[in-house]
């Protein structure tokens, strides 16, 4: 009988099963991190703080070593800057719309109890304005780690084995994260998931959806401080 020989299975691309296995690793430590971590699910702006370095690791510092790895460069991940202001010029009409339209969504969440008992993700940023703006600060870098993880990273590794297809599985990364935050966001990750994955996909940059990101979020988090 012969012996079995330890070789890469046939059909399975190594950028997909390595972005598939980085992003297993990622989200469950992440998501879980309120067992591993004594100030994982801390809501103070110190606590936070604290999360954003973790975040900063898992969602940063291990996906773009991965990617080094595979070779993917800053263009390759959406990050490169080259082209951004005549894109931005092009399309910030579009960006802007989609915030618009996405506002009153925004004010009929935030009075619901589920979004009153989340938001704000730290419960300091209630506070007056200094604390708001310095939660904001650090929720624009915590967004930041988030475009480039589910529209760089994972778009990045997966373009060219799986084409646009890469964008629904994206999606259903994204969407998976947003497993424990109220229904109706967990389930709008599903739609906000595919469109800054084409978004990021068709202009090989994540800077303007970073943006868009941004602006929703502390928009719905000021609302729901507008209807307490």
């Amino acid at each position: 009988m012969a012996t079995p020989r330890l070789r890469w299975p046939d059909g399975i691309d190594p950028r997909v099963a390595g972005a598939a296995v980085t992003a297993a690793l990622v989200i469950v430590l992440y998501q879980l991190r309120g067992a591993w971590l004594p100030f994982g699910r801390d809501a103070s702006l110190r606590g936070q703080a604290l999360s954003l370095g973790v975040r900063a690791l898992l969602y940063l510092a291990v996906p773009l070593a991965v990617a080094r790895g595979f070779r993917l460069g800053a263009r390759d991940l959406g990050l490169s800057p080259v082209g951004l202001g005549a894109y931005a010029r092009r399309t910030l009409p579009l960006y802007a719309g989609l915030w618009v339209a996405m506002l009153p969504l925004a004010w009929i969440a935030a009075g619901t109890a589920p979004f009153q008992r989340t938001y704000p993700q730290c419960k300091q940023a209630a506070d007056g304005a200094g604390p708001l703006l310095a939660w904001w600060g650090l929720y624009a870098l915590s967004l930041l780690s988030v475009e480039v993880f589910y529209r760089g990273f994972l778009l990045g590794m997966l373009r060219a084995p799986l084409g646009r297809n890469a964008i629904p599985v994206s999606m259903l990364a994204y969407a998976v994260a947003h497993s424990g935050k109220p229904l109706g966001e967990a389930l709008g990750a599903i739609v906000t998931g595919s469109l800054l994955g084409w978004l990021a996909f068709e202009s090989r940059s994540i800077w303007l959806g970073w943006g868009l990101h941004c602006a929703v979020a502390f928009s719905l988090e000021a609302l729901v401080l507008v209807r307490r």
